[in-house]
């Protein structure tokens, strides 16, 4: 297992979630873009100023970034981010009926 990826992939899928493109969230918490891509790729692993502003930007402890499950593979990030993009083009509608279905299970 790589953490740097498995990491990498956690903070890509936050921010994805949260709606926000690399420049977005750089600009956001005075980062360059490079820094952010390349620890979302699994590049380098994440800087304790970057683990900071992340932490005071999403208002979360740090621990937040490190809850995955170390038995995920490529392929269960790759599904994902696969329903993220899904759930992104949703309109309100048809998303109330998924979180309702979620709950459900």
């Amino acid at each position: 297992m790589d953490i740097k990826k498995l990491l990498g992939k956690r903070l890509r899928t936050i921010r994805e979630v949260r709606n926000l493109s690399q420049e977005l969230l750089a600009e956001k918490i005075n980062m360059s873009p490079n820094s952010i891509s390349k620890v979302e790729r699994g590049l380098h692993f994440i800087s304790p100023a970057l683990l900071e502003k992340l932490c005071e930007f999403y208002n979360v402890e740090p621990e937040y970034f490190f809850k995955f499950d170390s038995n995920m593979t490529n392929n269960d990030f790759e599904k994902l981010d696969y329903i993220i993009k899904k759930l992104k083009s949703l309109n309100s509608i048809d998303l109330s009926y998924i979180c309702k279905f979620i709950e459900s299970l």
